[in-house]
């Protein structure tokens, strides 16, 4: 599983991936694009044989109630299509969502629209839970 956490400026507008040397369309993985001293991965043999790491690392990121800000692809669109094709993420069997909203991101080297939508006040112990899906 890989996640990728878009953060947001003050003005609600997303930063750029590369902003952090990340770019999306290498081939390479975020993983591989960042120093050697900034890389942290995780097998998921390592979670299943210590139940309780994921659990205690994730709560060590996030505090239990933190409230977070996630955002996400939930759909994308090909220049040859008119049709929107939305991913199928279930967020409403993990939390609430009453804060919501997308952002249509056109991205030209994969010549597609790209949509992120932002759920805003997601309690961590909910993310956490979507998060082992």
């Amino acid at each position: 599983m890989v996640i990728i956490i878009f953060c947001e400026e003050a003005s609600g507008r997303m930063i750029p991936a590369n902003t952090f040397g990340v770019d999306m369309t290498n081939a390479a993985t975020p993983y591989f694009q960042v120093v050697k001293d900034n890389r942290i991965r995780f097998g998921l043999e390592t979670f299943r044989q210590h139940p309780g790491l994921a659990k205690s690392l994730f709560h060590h990121l996030f505090p239990i109630e933190e409230k977070l800000d996630m955002t996400f692809i939930s759909g994308y669109q090909d220049i040859d299509s008119t049709r929107v094709r939305r991913e199928k993420l279930n967020l409403r069997r993990f939390f609430k969502i009453n804060n919501w909203s997308n952002e249509v991101v056109w991205e030209e080297e994969m010549s597609s629209y790209f949509v992120f939508s932002t759920v805003k006040n997601v309690k961590s112990s909910a993310f956490f839970r979507y998060t082992l899906k």
